[in-house]
């Protein structure tokens, strides 16, 4: 039997990606800590072509399931001017923050606070593309991806990829 959340949550546009924080080392942990730690990840975001929600997932007191809309990330106004679509969006392992990246290879990097319902911008900017050759073009395809032991970013673009070392720790609580 399915259940279905009483509250509708809707966009403007099509859902692109729905994505769920990683669950961490859990390898590395055993009994209670890894029941702790698949009990924390009660959200996740969802991309539309033009924008990122953070949503979360809870029960009400009849146990019924309920998603609610936390926030919208603020996109950079650079991404949104130059940029036609959010191509991919990534959280860290811990899932404090999370990266988006456009179609023209924009970045940026929030930090969330589910409990808190907000996110904020950490840092953004963009790729330095090197030139293509005569008749060549980039696709906009685009992906990004948190390598965990460095905290850095790693965008493929459809020409190359590329590793933002980016280290800025979550402020959000």
């Amino acid at each position: 039997m399915t259940e279905r959340s009483q509250v509708e949550v809707t966009f403007k546009r099509p859902i692109q990606q729905i994505v769920f924080p990683g669950s961490g080392a859990y390898e590395d942990l055993c009994g209670k800590l890894i029941l702790c730690c698949f009990l924390r990840l009660d959200f996740f975001a969802v991309r539309t072509m033009t924008e990122v929600a953070i949503l979360a997932c809870s029960r009400t007191q009849d146990k019924r399931p309920f998603v609610r809309q936390c926030s919208t990330l603020p996109l950079p106004s650079t991404a949104l001017a130059e940029s036609t679509y959010i191509a991919d969006v990534a959280f860290n392992s811990s899932g404090s923050q999370i990266a988006t990246v456009t179609d023209k290879c924009f970045w940026a990097v929030y930090d969330v606070s589910v409990k808190m319902t907000q996110s904020s911008l950490t840092a953004s900017g963009s790729l330095e593309l090197p030139e293509l050759s005569a008749g060549e073009r980039r696709s906009g395809w685009a992906k990004i991806a948190w390598i965990e032991q460095t905290n850095d970013l790693l965008i493929a673009e459809s020409k190359g990829l590329h590793l933002l070392n980016f280290n800025v720790t979550s402020e959000i609580i």
